[in-house]
């Protein structure tokens, strides 16, 4: 697994992640690998993920072949991009959607958080959409994340980017399914109209 945390504060939203790869008892620091990207740019999105690593070969590769950029800007329409989309996994990814009997819908394996002017967005692989006020994070190293972002998101020296950065520091330095390099990425948001 991993940690990417993202944080909503004062107009500007970032988001961050750590670049170790894990592969069951053994882990592939991101100085080894030229491929350790969990940041995925997709037109004015940006979408951090966790999980195996032939998901994040199939977001890159969606990303890549897609002829617009999706609509990202509400949980309705973040659910309905994947809803439409879980079919194509199936068919062109060959997407292994059984997983527990109990499960209410198919799996689509993806566990990500979308950061764009709109807000933060999380997706889990039931394709249940969060609408974010504040922060989160997700990974092996989320409850680490949070509760390093927690005591410091009102505080006035720490800004989005060095929150989310404390976060997934927190991850890194205490999962061991997360290390590395940090990376992020600062977006300014848009301004709501006062109903």
């Amino acid at each position: 697994m991993s940690t990417v945390a993202a944080v909503i504060k004062d107009g500007y939203i970032c988001i961050a992640a750590e670049s170790q790869t894990t592969y069951g008892y053994s882990k592939l620091p991101g100085e080894y690998l030229q491929n350790d990207i969990k940041l995925f740019e997709w037109g004015s999105s940006v979408i951090g993920m966790v999980g195996s690593v032939s998901m994040t070969m199939v977001m890159q590769d969606l990303i890549k072949k897609s002829k617009k950029e999706p609509n990202f800007s509400s949980p309705s329409h973040i659910f309905n991009f994947f809803k439409t989309l879980h079919p194509k996994l199936k068919k062109e990814y060959f997407l292994q959607a059984k997983d527990d009997a109990d499960d209410p819908v198919e799996t689509s394996r993806f566990s990500i958080l979308i950061a764009n002017k709109h807000g933060l967005f999380g997706v889990d692989p039931m394709r249940e959409v969060s609408h974010y006020n504040k922060f989160w994070a997700i990974g092996s190293g989320t409850r680490f994340a949070l509760g390093a972002m927690l005591p410091i998101y009102d505080l006035d020296n720490f800004d989005a980017t060095k929150i989310a950065e404390a976060g997934v520091l927190a991850g890194v330095t205490f999962d061991i399914y997360s290390g590395g390099e940090i990376t992020s990425k600062t977006i300014k948001m848009i301004k709501k109209r006062k109903k």
